[in-house]
């Protein structure tokens, strides 16, 4: 088992994708990721670690010269085996520089001008970052211009895939690895040139500066005397809750209470951080159709229909809340907000006519099929087209 050295699927690989989003947007620094790695107990633990984070039964994988570990990477991942010129993702391991660089390059899939995400990625893996010879590298999220010294393998593959002159958008992005967990990364529009880059020095106060902001957001967030607690947010904030799940596309209420703790209450960011998480997890289900003739209504209101059938609930809004800052609220207890609720409930059972919710709320539209008013559609349970995966059929004039 791959994962049997306590490998964690869900925060080992969101440190793995980091470090390699990291490694893409700033081509020629290298970024470690060496705790998640040493957690693999196989051959090429960082080359693993990299698979399990980026291979799903989506996506296609090809590996060179190791058919034990691709059958491994297979059943871990569910990822499909393909060739060399069909894969989505291809892992080299051979440190030795034995492997045909142009023949490959000339193979693998660079993407179309329309649509140039599915082009092939390559994953190799050299000895270390040092001893070669000077390469200068240019390009976006490089500042000028930036000096690295790969080896000899390294070198060729940077080079080689310049030779080729893939036309932009078109390409093969690179991320090379060492054993020891550490990733370098250089998307489709960085050049090279052989050499140093003049007596230019890269400058990495801009790096410096970053960290130091990040650190200053820390130290931000960790202000006050009274730290707050998850279960609060979730239980205290549930419309802010439900709101950034929502957008995010991802139901856990906990995770949103995270992201909100650790974003300062920021609803946006805290969207960003759950959609974030939201993509490194392994989608195996599929969400269930269920009928909104069956829902369990707390609000239903038509401005089309007055009289609609099964009612309208106005249910639980702020429209008609004067807009007035409730001071009684600063000395709130939760003795207070318990006393609430059971007056609340006593006032419902001892209503005459008690308000309950509604199991039931017939749509409209059924009944306007019924009466003939709109014409009726036959039931389709065929397989839904997936827009992320499949162009949609052109519009019928």
């Amino acid at each position: 088992m791959i994962t049997g050295n306590q490998f964690d699927n869900a925060f080992d690989c969101q440190k793995v994708f980091k470090a390699m989003m990291n490694a893409l947007a700033q081509p020629g620094k290298v970024f470690p990721f060496a705790g998640s790695a040493a957690k693999i107990p196989t051959g090429q633990p960082a080359l693993t670690a990299a698979a399990l984070t980026l291979l799903d039964h989506f996506r296609s994988f090809y590996v060179e010269g190791n058919p034990a570990l691709a059958e491994e990477l297979h059943e871990q991942t569910y990822g499909q085996l393909a060739s060399l010129s069909q894969a989505d993702y291809l892992f080299y391991s051979r440190m030795d520089g034995a492997v045909d660089i142009p023949g490959v390059l000339q193979q693998v899939k660079p993407g179309t001008l329309a649509e140039p995400h599915k082009s092939a990625t390559l994953l190799v893996l050299l000895s270390s970052f040092t001893g070669g010879k000077a390469l200068t590298l240019k390009g976006p999220g490089i500042d000028g211009a930036i000096t690295v010294h790969l080896p000899e393998c390294g070198r060729r593959w940077i080079l080689e895939r310049q030779k080729i002159g893939f036309e932009f958008p078109c390409g093969v992005d690179l991320f090379f690895f060492t054993p020891e967990g550490e990733v370098m990364g250089l998307p489709r529009k960085i050049l090279a040139e052989e050499g140093d880059s003049m007596g230019y020095v890269a400058v990495t106060g801009g790096q410096e500066a970053i960290e130091a902001s990040v650190e200053l957001l820390r130290e931000y967030r960790s202000v006050g005397e009274c730290p707050v607690e998850l279960e609060a947010i979730r239980n205290r904030m549930g419309l802010l809750i439900d709101r950034i799940m929502s957008e995010a596309g991802l139901y856990a209420p906990e995770y949103a209470a995270l992201a909100l703790k650790q974003c300062e209450g920021s609803p946006e960011e805290a969207v960003f951080l759950l959609r974030a998480y939201r993509s490194t997890l392994i989608r195996t289900h599929v969400s269930r159709v269920v009928s909104g003739d069956r829902m369990h209504i707390r609000r239903r209101i038509s401005s089309a229909f007055k009289d609609i059938p099964g009612g309208q609930l106005l249910g639980p809004i702020y429209d008609y809340v004067h807009r007035l800052l409730d001071f009684d609220l600063v000395e709130e207890t939760e003795q207070e907000l318990q006393e609430r609720c059971r007056q609340f409930e006593e006032q419902i059972v001892q209503s005459e006519e008690p308000q309950v919710l509604s199991d039931t709320a017939p749509r409209v539209l059924d009944l306007l099929r019924e009466e003939g008013l709109i014409a009726a559609m036959e039931p389709d349970d065929s397989e839904p087209c997936d827009i992320t995966m499949e162009k949609l059929p052109p519009l019928r004039g």
